[in-house]
């Protein structure tokens, strides 16, 4: 008798766990809000997870050979590095003025970017709604997705043909000095250099 209430109620359980789901997962599809898609992918390094999410399009992170998850100040040295998405996300960070503290560091917003904004919450600077990520870490992975989504021609804002240039002039309102900053850390001619082409994905 015991055993069989003890089965009973592992059954019961599991079909409400299974209903939970369902009825969860359907007020998410009904509301009006978005989530950020979120792909869990084990780094190298000290066997941190890195949620790589893209608020431009859905696409796969890949995992880095550096990654400080604590620790990210506006020291360039304590930022993410391990591969050529990483470069240019350092770049673009230097750009926005990441290694001072304004908008982009103390909105743990690397790329300065809206993307997420409805979610997260944001700032109005610039004339934009600058995405206010909980933390540093969610901040640079989300500026690797949309730097990856881009240079693998999955973005439906930046053609992946675009120099750094072009990408500029629909990515900054002050964009001269950005793509000249870009292009000095990267070490390129902004102007006739893609960040595809720098990544070698063409």
């Amino acid at each position: 008798m015991i055993a069989a209430l003890i089965i009973g109620g592992l059954v019961g359980g599991v079909i409400l766990a299974i209903l939970g789901k369902s009825q969860i997962e359907a007020a998410f599809s009904s509301s009006t809000a978005t989530l950020p898609d979120v792909e869990l992918i084990s780094s190298t390094v000290n066997d941190n997870t890195i949620p790589y999410t893209s608020g431009d399009e859905n696409i796969e992170g890949t995992p880095v050979d550096v990654w400080k998850k604590d620790g990210i100040t506006t020291d360039y040295n304590t930022w993410p590095s391990g591969d050529a998405i990483w470069d240019i996300c350092r770049a673009i960070a230097i750009a926005e003025g990441y290694d001072t503290d304004n908008a982009a560091f103390r909105n743990n917003n690397p790329g300065d970017i809206s993307d997420g904004a409805s979610y997260f919450g944001s700032e109005f600077v610039d004339g934009s709604n600058i995405t206010k990520f909980p933390d540093a870490y969610t901040g640079w992975t989300w500026l690797y997705s949309k730097v990856e989504s881009h240079v693998n021609g999955k973005s439906k804002v930046f053609p992946q043909s675009f120099t750094i240039t072009q990408v500029a002039k629909k990515y900054a309102a002050r964009w001269e000095p950005w793509k000249n900053i870009v292009g000095r850390e990267l070490s390129v001619n902004p102007d006739s250099t893609s960040f595809a082409q720098y990544v070698g994905t063409v």
